[in-house]
């Protein structure tokens, strides 16, 4: 698979966001049939109050059809999770998942296995009493491997196989998630520093900042924000502690003030003399990639500010 350093997860949903919305490169047999991304790691109760939590919702008003997506890397299911998925209704994504009424007028559970493990995948989907599609994700193309989508042009489209150029997945979406390593997430939230620095912004505020270095964040269900969240200041607090010491310091009475954590922004390349500035970005350059080379090596350890 392409990306080595990104977690199937990532992959996928940047596939499928791709594919919705027509990236160049991508097939577009999702496109072509209306279907648009929804949601994110939204969570929801279905009828009986159970707990669904898709990795991504995707809709067609044009097909009258939504697609909850579910990726297993490995080879066992979780029956109970089936369970909750068996028991969502039209009601239940047009209400509580708040999916276009048209879309939400029949839907399909869509488990997405890795190359050799979708037979195990497949197996146990069967063997739990559920005809849910289940997709082969391999090297060149995604195929179905068992059960039919309610769309038939779906259907087909992944039969015998939709090739896909795994090259061509656009990273930008989705560029991190809340189970990412450390240094993943940092070279996102170095750039959007970066960015901060030149638009001379004098403070980091963090629901602003995860925000803006999260495509997504309008998109992503409430609670998996929270999880984002705790990610990023994770590693803003290890930037500021480490490395980036000599430009981001936490400060406790802004927060007082903005009631959310936050950071001063300090010897800016940005705002240093022209003269000066080339030297400067290079430093910075320098502390950032040692930060990230030090987490690929696993060393560690912060305190969280109060």
């Amino acid at each position: 698979m392409a990306s080595a350093y990104l977690s199937f997860n990532l992959r996928m949903l940047n596939l499928v966001l791709g594919m919705c919305r027509g990236v160049k490169g991508l097939p577009t047999l999702l496109s072509d049939l209306g279907y648009q991304d929804l949601w994110v790691e939204r969570s929801f109760r279905n009828t009986s109050e159970d707990e669904v939590k898709p990795e991504l919702i995707v809709g067609s008003e044009q097909q009258h059809h939504t697609v909850l997506c579910e990726w297993k890397s490995g080879t066992s299911v979780d029956t109970d999770q089936l369970r909750r998925y068996a028991g969502v209704t039209q009601e239940d994504l047009r209400d509580r998942a708040f999916v276009p009424p048209t879309a939400a007028e029949q839907h399909d559970v869509a488990v997405f296995g890795l190359e050799e493990k979708t037979s195990a995948v497949a197996l146990g989907v069967s063997e739990a009493g559920y005809s849910f599609p289940v997709l082969r994700v391999d090297r060149d193309g995604i195929a179905l491997a068992a059960n039919d989508f309610k769309v038939a042009e779906l259907t087909r489209g992944f039969c015998p196989k939709l090739h896909i150029d795994m090259d061509a997945i656009p990273l930008a979406y989705v560029p991190f998630d809340a189970e990412s390593l450390d240094w993943l997430v940092a070279q996102t939230c170095i750039q959007r520093i970066v960015e901060l620095m030149r638009d001379k912004e004098p403070r980091l505020l963090l629901d602003d900042f995860v925000a803006k270095a999260y495509p997504l964040w309008h998109s992503t269900g409430e609670d998996y924000r929270g999880r984002l969240k705790a990610k990023v200041q994770a590693v803003l607090t290890e930037l500021a502690q480490g490395e980036l010491g000599h430009y981001l310091r936490w400060s406790k009475p802004a927060k007082a003030v903005t009631h959310v954590p936050t950071w001063i922004i300090q010897n800016n390349p940005a705002s240093a003399p022209p003269k000066e500035r080339p030297r400067q970005w290079k430093a910075l350059t320098e502390a950032s990639r040692n930060f990230v080379t030090r987490k690929q090596q696993g060393r560690l350890r912060l305190t969280f500010p109060e």
